[in-house]
């Protein structure tokens, strides 16, 4: 019998996330669940997805996925317009348009699939050392982790265990920030400046809950 289907609307500032999806898309549609899944992505603006998009179901949440890069005037100013940006789609489809983000990088996503981590950086490069050990790499450099060919191989060791403990370390690690670290919140999105952030696990479980596979 055929599955029925589930569609999520998703932006992203980097192709990295769109390897991902293709991953978790993958992992969902392979195993014995419930739903099948798929992820209407684009890398773009909220706005022009949302433009693009304009005849999606105005019912489901859309999902925009980003980096908060650090705190220097210019990262802050970059994140500000982001959320502006997603509060704009909000209104110009009628629909709820969640921001979903990490802090420094999405590598701090794929690092939590494999481990508890509060490891607090300077610079989002630091994270190079730690996806060499968990993933059994060695990258040289950061341009390294950010090719496509790396990315997809670190991705192809993944599975669905390491994807629900890594929404699992997600939490603790968001306990954590919330009883040492200031809460912010702007327009409707709610973030820490302090890294190790996030919230994008929020999303990945929304996904897996919709398709039962939790």
């Amino acid at each position: 019998m055929k599955k029925a289907n589930k569609t999520f609307y998703v932006s992203t500032e980097g192709d990295g996330e769109l390897l991902y999806l293709d991953k978790l898309q993958q992992l969902i549609n392979n195993g014995n669940y419930h739903y099948t899944v798929k992820f209407v992505k684009k890398k773009t603006k909220p706005t022009s997805f949302v433009k693009s998009n304009f005849n999606g179901y105005k019912e489901f949440p859309y999902f925009h996925i980003c980096d908060y890069e650090g705190n220097t005037d210019e990262n802050i100013k970059k994140f500000t317009h982001i959320m502006d940006d997603v509060k704009e789609a909000r209104i110009i489809k009628k629909c709820k348009y969640n921001l979903c983000y990490t802090n420094f990088c999405f590598e701090l996503w794929l690092i939590l699939h494999k481990t508890r981590y509060r490891k607090s950086y300077a610079n989002k490069q630091n994270y190079k050392d730690d996806i060499n050990t968990l993933y059994d790499c060695n990258f040289n450099s950061w341009d390294d982790v950010k090719k496509e060919d790396n990315v997809k191989s670190i991705l192809n060791s993944i599975t669905m265990p390491d994807v629900i403990n890594a929404i699992s370390y997600a939490k603790e690690l968001e306990s954590f920030n919330s009883k040492n670290c200031h809460l912010q919140e702007y327009k409707g999105t709610k973030y820490y400046k302090e890294n190790p952030s996030l919230n994008l696990h929020a999303f990945i479980e929304f996904v897996l809950k919709k398709c039962d596979v939790i």
